[in-house]
């Protein structure tokens, strides 16, 4: 199975992947209650401030699975307040129908502080389509994200996940992370991981 990485805009690569984030976890996550077109900005943002790449996998041009680097996640939100007249169009109906959504969106802006590390290096989001899973592109996914983070001189990233998701806590132990901490966020026990890769390939 072929992986491509792209730094770049793209919007059917970019499409397929903010429908597959928001399809898939939903359920769990809290940005995804801005909509499949949030997501969409999000990640067309990221690539445009040159903050992050996109690795994926796909067959007969339906991606299959993706993964999410960003090389500053403390600049992350930077995105939006520079971008706010097109999030905010997309975040400003959802607050008017649930304005408790609010302290969320406070907590988020000041999230990597209660993280308490200072990695900036962040693997923000994976997924992989249900019908592809346990086939290993998961940890495919994972070796082609450190040989990049390893071109820009990264040797450590981190990433978070729900303390009660047992099957993704267990993806990140068994792909060799180690458990930094535990904080509180969103009133939810969340994990912080990192992976340290080394600094071969660095350029």
């Amino acid at each position: 199975m072929e992986y491509k990485v792209i730094y770049e805009y793209d919007e059917d690569v970019l499409r397929q992947a903010a429908n597959l984030h928001y399809q898939t976890l939903a359920y769990r996550s809290f940005i995804t209650s801005f909509g499949q077109d949030f997501l969409y900005e999000l990640y067309k943002g990221i690539l445009g401030s040159h903050l992050g790449f996109f690795i994926f996998t796909s067959a007969d041009s339906r991606l299959k699975g993706f993964i999410l680097g960003c090389t500053n996640s403390q600049k992350l939100i930077s995105i939006i307040f520079k971008r706010f007249w097109i999030f905010g169009k997309l975040i400003i109906p959802v607050v008017l129908r649930n304005p408790v959504i609010i302290k969320k969106l406070i907590t988020t802006i000041f999230y990597p502080q209660k993280e308490g590390v200072k990695t900036k290096g962040e693997l923000l989001v994976i997924v992989v389509e249900p019908d592809s899973r346990s086939k290993g592109i998961g940890s495919m996914l994972l070796k082609k994200l450190d040989e990049e983070f390893r071109k820009h001189g990264i040797c450590e990233y981190k990433v978070t996940v729900h303390k009660e998701m047992m099957k993704s806590n267990h993806f990140y132990l068994k792909n060799g992370m180690k458990l930094l901490r535990t904080f509180n966020l969103y009133d939810t026990a969340w994990n912080i991981y990192s992976r340290n890769i080394g600094n071969e390939g660095k350029i």
